[in-house]
């Protein structure tokens, strides 16, 4: 089973010039260059920690392990304030 992420369709947001603004609570969050790209991500489809952690190695010059860890607590931050939500993908190994 491998959990996905994406963000969650009541969110309002909007990127401009490369910075992401979310509306949450009344309050407006904006993300830095790599928060925004997760970001940006999550709003496409879904996509798992390793596959996010691929995307922003690709774009971003950070190591996987480092990449994998702030992704991890970003994804955490977002869940608590029910901005993305996690979903499992039951894919069974025969």
């Amino acid at each position: 089973m491998t959990e996905r992420f994406k963000w969650s369709p009541r969110v309002a947001s909007r990127t401009l010039e490369e910075t992401a603004f979310i509306l949450n609570q009344s309050q407006m969050v904006s993300l830095n260059p790599v928060g925004t790209f997760v970001w940006d991500q999550l709003k496409s489809t879904s996509k798992s920690l390793e596959e996010l952690t691929g995307l922003v190695t690709e774009e971003f010059e950070v190591d996987s392990k480092t990449a994998t860890h702030d992704i991890e607590e970003f994804l955490k931050a977002l869940i608590n304030e029910s901005l993305v939500v996690a979903e499992h993908d039951n894919v069974s190994a025969e």
